[in-house]
This record gives structure tokens, C-alpha cells and sequence, in this order.
């Protein structure tokens, strides 16, 4: 490819190209300069012109000619230098600068970089001036900061909270986050996302994140209590996972503001709890405990005992599938049809065959876990019926417990089911166990529990099965089913 670059540039009597003997540079050179698609000038410090390349040619719209003999401002048709020209600078500093400039005649942005060629004596002979154009970056710049301006007001409008954070470091917050957390706004950059929570919570939270981030979980939720600034209770919950920001991973927590939801909520859970029965009906037969434990505020567990006469108490234990409000109400409606039961049987298999048949009436597409029991204190004997809660244990007075099993489908399931029972002769110290499946784990945890069990009375036993279930809470922020114990002992 032969050279556009024109003799008259370098056969300038004046020129200090002479002088350095450029103009004997081999046509490769200037090939290269061409191929070059940057825009590249040479100036003397008095800001004349000594070199274009091709491509700087093209930039200005200018022939050889109308450069030859001319400044750098004469060219842009100016009679002085540009405002933000950083020729003098780099005449004085000797240094190379950098800066992006617009230039108007051709609509586009340039990384322009002015780079000083010094004499052996140190002085500035030449200024290399290159220009990149970097128009697609700043538009794509700039449109990436117009969609973040309109994310940033799309999240600042949502109406939960909204937090991103990486290494446990608030880098964004919404407006509503910054309202339930009590945050700064001013000073909310940075800020520790633990600090702003109860110290209570944090421990849990640090292994928690560690967990999210490792891996990569998504919509891990839990639910705590704040108190605000005018030290209300709040009711947060809080929903985090796992995502990419700004290339790092990072934990998003949406948070919402539960607090009347949790009130509507805790007024069922008082009416379901004032229902509950906390006594056996013959207290002076049995000491009774029992564990109660809804996976969220109102439970799909239930259990209740009648006194037919001064010898006979039948009861039943339930889980409808399902948990929450949706549960509660039928566990409702079934409190209604086992009383309506009772009224006329005292058989727990008649009452399961009976109830069986009225939950395909009245509880739809809903099945129901049940075990049903009577306890005869006249011919000292308790019959067992499974209809889903299938297992129970039995520990005779200092023995170790035994795992017992009457078979059966839910309640609903079938319209003609089978229903096994077991009936088990009892003495004084014998106690008996029922679970709902919120704890069938007492049945494989390698029988730790269950030793425990055989050398603890039952109020240490419901005392460890508090602490158990705690500390389940504590990790997982919720029990993952209803959870619901009765101990019976014979005294």
C-alpha cells in the first residue's frame, strides 16, 4: 500500500523532522501509521502541525494542504487554542495526560491522549497527540446510567424493602428498606446489613449468608422482630437469595413489613389456643403433658379428649395436611364432626370408619392424619386406632419404650378404609406417646431421643423436646410442619 502522506509536510526547510532525519523513514513505517485506525498527530510545541495519519485526515475532513504550515486550532477553524486543551500542560508537566474530549464537527466522543517527546537534553521536542474513538462506549455508558436511574426508581417505588449487599455491606437500599431497618440514608453506604438487625439474630445470619453465597441459594425466608424508633414491635419478613451484582456475587433481601398480617394472625392463634385443652378430663388418673408447635402462627394440628364417665375418656389427635389459616379453619370443621361423634360413639374405630366417611362430605380434597384412643381405668386398657398418624410409643414403667404401629390411610383418602387398632393393658407408671409427623423424627434420630426418654419423667421429656424444638427454630427460622406431642402417664 503506498503512502497519502504528502512530501511537502516533511520537506519544510524548517520542519525539525529534517533535523532528526524522519523523512528517511522507510515506507513501512508510514504504512503502519496509516493502517493505524486512531487518529494520530504530530505537533512542534508552537502547536504546528509536523504529521497526520490517514485516519486523522478523515476526522477533520482536510486535504494535506489544508493542514501543512497550520496549528492545531487553525485546523478546527479556531483562533486560539481549545478551553480544555492539554497541549500547555503537557509542555510544562513533560508528562503524559489523558482525557476524554466531544468533539462537535463530528458528533463523537475521543479518549484523547497528548504523549511529550523529549531531546536528549530533556526538552520537549514533539507532542504525539492520539485519538480513540470511544462514542459506543459512552452511549452505552450513558444509557446504562439512564437505566439504572429508572431501575433506581422502579425499586425505590416498590413497596417492600429492598437490600443488596456483598461481604455483609449495604450497597443498596430502597427507600423502604431504609424506613423498617431504621437506616440513614447519608450513612447508609457500607453499613454492615448485620448491624441491622437485633444482636440476637446475627449469629444465625452470618452463617446463614455464608450458606446463601457457597451455595447460591434463592428464597430462603424467615421472619424476625425489630423494634422501631418509636419502639413499636415490627414484624419483618424477610425473603434472601442469591444473585449476581456488578458481576460479584451478592445477597438480595426483599423485606416485608408483616406486623398487622402477624396481629390478625396472633388474634386466631389466641382464639385457637384458649380451645386448646391443657388437661387430661381425669386428672386424678394420669399426669399429662403436651407439646404444641404450629410451623406457622395458627396450626393444622389438634387434639381433643372427652370424659364419657368417671372410668372412660376417649380422645383424638389429628394433622390436616397443610398448615396455616387454610388448615386452622379445618381443623375447625373437624372439631365439630368428631363432638358430633362422641355424642353417640365411644369406639375410636366406629369414630375413625364414621369421621372417614364425613371428611369425603365436608372436608374436600383435604386429607386428614389421625389417631383415635380411649383409656378404660375400670378394665385398665387403652385402644389405639391409626388413620395416618400410624406410630405411637408405649414404655411400660421402668422399661424402655417400645415403638408400636397401627396401620391405616388418611382420613378422606378412602370411602371404605381399613383402620388396624391395638389394644395394650396398662398399669400404674405405664406412659404412652402420640406425635404428629412434625415429629416423627423421635422415631429414626438413632434412638438418642427415646433413650432420653426412658430415664426422664415426662415433664423432663416435654422440658427437652421445648429445647429441641427451639433450637430447630432458632436455626431454621421456623419448624417445617406442626408439631404436636401428648403424654399420657397412668398413675
Amino acid at each position: 500500500m503506498k503512502s497519502t502522506i504528502k512530501p511537502n509536510l516533511f520537506t519544510n526547510p524548517d520542519s525539525k523532522f529534517i533535523k532528526y532525519n524522519l523523512a528517511e523513514t522507510s515506507n513501512l513505517l508510514f504504512q503502519i501509521f496509516e493502517a493505524i485506525p486512531d487518529v494520530i498527530k504530530v505537533f512542534e510545541p508552537n502547536h504546528l502541525v509536523v504529521f497526520f495519519n490517514k485516519a486523522a485526515y478523515d476526522f477533520y475532513d482536510k486535504k494535506p494542504e489544508e493542514v501543512c504550515g497550520k496549528n492545531c486550532y487553525q485546523i478546527l477553524n479556531q483562533d486560539k487554542a481549545c478551553s480544555n486543551c492539554p497541549f500547555d500542560q503537557v509542555l510544562t508537566t513533560k508528562q503524559m495526560i489523558s482525557i476524554e474530549r466531544y468533539y462537535p464537527q463530528a458528533n463523537k466522543y475521543m479518549d484523547l491522549c497528548c504523549i511529550p517527546i523529549l531531546d536528549k537534553l530533556g526538552n520537549v521536542s514533539f507532542i504525539v497527540e492520539r485519538l480513540t474513538d470511544v462514542t459506543e462506549k459512552k452511549t452505552l455508558s450513558n444509557l446504562l446510567k439512564r437505566d439504572e436511574k429508572m431501575y433506581r426508581e422502579i425499586v425505590d417505588a416498590y413497596p417492600d424493602g429492598i437490600v443488596i449487599s456483598q461481604d455483609y455491606k449495604i450497597v443498596l437500599a430502597n427507600t423502604e428498606a431504609t424506613n423498617l431497618l431504621g437506616l440513614n440514608n447519608g450513612k447508609l453506604k457500607e453499613k454492615s446489613i448485620l448491624l441491622c438487625f437485633p444482636p440476637e439474630y446475627r449469629k444465625n445470619l452470618t452463617k446463614m449468608m455464608i450458606d446463601i453465597l457457597k451455595n447460591k441459594k434463592t428464597k430462603i425466608i424467615r421472619n424476625y422482630v425489630f423494634t422501631d424508633s418509636n419502639n413499636e414491635k415490627l414484624n419483618l419478613q424477610i425473603s434472601l437469595s442469591y444473585i449476581l451484582y456488578k458481576g460479584t456475587g451478592a445477597i438480595l433481601s426483599i423485606i416485608r413489613n408483616t406486623t398487622e398480617f402477624t396481629k390478625s394472625l396472633n388474634a386466631a392463634t389466641k382464639i385457637q389456643n384458649s380451645s386448646l385443652q391443657k388437661s387430661f378430663p381425669l386428672e386424678d388418673k394420669v399426669n399429662f403433658e403436651y407439646l404444641y408447635y404450629p410451623a406457622h402462627t395458627v396450626s393444622g394440628d389438634y387434639f381433643k379428649m372427652y370424659k364419657i364417665n368417671e372410668n372412660l375418656v376417649v380422645g383424638i389427635l389429628i394433622d390436616v395436611s397443610g398448615n396455616g389459616i387454610t388448615a386452622a379453619l379445618n381443623v375447625s370443621a373437624f372439631d365439630v364432626l368428631f363432638l358430633e361423634e362422641i355424642l353417640t360413639n365411644q369406639d375410636p374405630s366406629i369414630i375413625l370408619n364414621n369421621l372417614n366417611k364425613k371428611c369425603n362430605q365436608y372436608i374436600n380434597e383435604k386429607f386428614i392424619a389421625a389417631c383415635s384412643f380411649s383409656f378404660d381405668f375400670l378394665e385398665k386398657k387403652a385402644i389405639i386406632v391409626g388413620a395416618g398418624i400410624n406410630q405411637f410409643i408405649f414404655k411400660k414403667a421402668n422399661k424402655m419404650p417400645e415403638e408400636k404401629t397401627v396401620k391405616g390411610p388418611f382420613l378422606g383418602m378412602f370411602e371404605n378404609s381399613l383402620f388396624d387398632e391395638e389394644i395394650i393393658p396398662f398399669e400404674s407408671g405405664d406412659t404412652f406417646y402420640f406425635f404428629t409427623d412434625g415429629l416423627e423424627f423421635v422415631y429414626n434420630e438413632d434412638k438418642v431421643i427415646q433413650n432420653y426418654m426412658s430415664n426422664s419423667s415426662i415433664s423432663e421429656f416435654k422440658n427437652y423436646m421445648d429445647t429441641f424444638l427451639n433450637d430447630i427454630i432458632i436455626e431454621k427460622g421456623k419448624l417445617e410442619d406442626d408439631s404436636s406431642m401428648l403424654e399420657i402417664q397412668i398413675k
